[in-house]
């Protein structure tokens, strides 16, 4: 199962914890404000270390992961062991992260209840004569005041994504990500 950004945004997705409001197999594990997102998928909870993929390629989920450079999160349930090695049974979770496919330009401003507060900034840009080059900027700054008493904190992200289309046949990808969250942990 596959779910976009444009979805992810309507239900107001920060982190991996939206996935419970769009698919009833999709649980939380352990999700306390300042935590990073723990899932389980029919019931069996989700291993950190060998469960969560970033591009197909295996991610240590014990941290938490920001969604704005994020073009979908693929859902892969069951025994994904067959599909991608070492795996708990209740599935996967892949990350795809957004390249430069046309050229954009998107600002955000968020304000919620309580004094919460998201800028973010999505930018792509084809070059040169056969648009072979395309780089995608995100940025991301978020002051965190959930209702919680003493757990304010923020959230920010900064990533690249680069990619040369050498021929027909060939593609070249770099991409980089910085990402920080800061914020007090409550017991859950």
């Amino acid at each position: 199962q596959r779910i976009d950004d444009s979805t992810l945004l309507a239900v107001g997705g920060k982190s991996l914890a939206a996935l419970t409001q769009l698919d009833a197999s999709v649980g939380d594990a352990y999700n306390s404000a300042g935590y990073w997102s723990a899932l389980t998928i029919r019931g069996y909870t989700l291993d950190p270390r060998s469960n969560y993929r970033r591009d197909g390629l295996p991610i240590s989920a014990e941290t938490a992961i920001a969604l704005d450079n994020k073009a979908a999160l693929e859902l892969i349930k069951g025994i994904s062991g067959l599909q991608a090695g070492v795996s708990s049974p209740g599935g996967l979770v892949n990350f795809v992260v957004k390249r430069p496919i046309q050229n954009l330009l998107t600002a955000r401003l968020e304000a919620r209840q309580g004094g919460s507060a998201l800028a973010a900034l999505d930018m792509a840009q084809r070059f040169g004569a056969e648009q072979s080059l395309g780089l995608r900027i995100n940025a991301a700054y978020e002051h965190l005041n959930p209702a919680l008493r003493n757990a304010q904190g923020q959230r920010k992200l900064l990533s690249a994504a680069g990619e040369w289309r050498v021929n027909g046949s060939t593609l070249l990808e770099a991409e980089a990500e910085w990402s920080e969250q800061r914020q007090r942990s409550q017991p859950g």
